[in-house]
């Protein structure tokens, strides 16, 4: 598979598992390392996994599908809104 070259700064979604529940949950994050290995980054997750926790980082490898301990970049929105001016 052939994904596009992450680079620092990206937003990507990162997969956990709920420290409460166990239930997988996605963060929107940012790569904040690329590592020598094809697909692995370090990324950084803002406001969780706890209430007084505002930052924090994993590494983690590319899934597209999203299991636990992984990113991926977001699907694309083609969707509109219409706004006020």
């Amino acid at each position: 598979m052939k994904i596009q070259r992450p680079t620092i700064g990206r937003i990507v979604i990162f997969t956990a598992k709920s420290e409460i529940d166990g239930a997988a949950t996605e963060h929107a994050g940012m790569i904040t390392h690329v590592h020598s290995k094809p697909g692995r980054i370090s990324v950084s997750m803002f406001g969780e996994p706890g209430p007084y926790s505002s930052v924090y980082s994993a590494d983690a490898d590319h899934d597209a599908n999203g299991a636990d301990g992984t990113w991926r970049y977001p699907p694309r929105c083609t969707d509109e809104i219409e706004v006020q001016s």
